[in-house]
């Protein structure tokens, strides 16, 4: 995904200074940072303590999946509450709900 990203960065340096600011391109990058906060989201749950419920991260896990904001937050809270080592999902979880809630804010297709 990564290597995409770099690639339509390197066409778009090609295309001339109008490429950068247009609308697919824009909508393309928003496209792989949306992937980016999911992935990082799942990655920081399979890390979770033990200690964390299982239900809840079960709960975490789908809201991730089906990419719904205020459940990811709502997990985000409960985790912050059971697992004092839970930063990094409760971090995650909050970056990925906000970078989700926002690109639909702006209009652009949740993927």
């Amino acid at each position: 995904m990564f290597r995409d990203a770099v690639r339509i960065g390197q066409m778009v340096s090609l295309a001339g200074e109008g490429a950068a600011n247009h609308p697919l391109v824009n909508q393309a990058l928003a496209c792989f940072d949306r992937a980016s906060a999911i992935r990082l989201a799942h990655t920081a749950l399979d890390m979770l303590a033990t200690a964390t419920p299982d239900q809840l991260r079960t709960m975490a896990d789908a809201a991730v999946s089906s990419e719904d904001p205020p459940t990811m937050l709502a997990a985000a809270n409960e985790i912050a509450v059971h697992n004092q080592l839970g930063g990094d999902a409760v971090s995650a979880l909050a970056a990925a709900a906000f970078l989700l809630e926002t690109s639909r804010n702006a209009g652009e297709p949740a993927s």
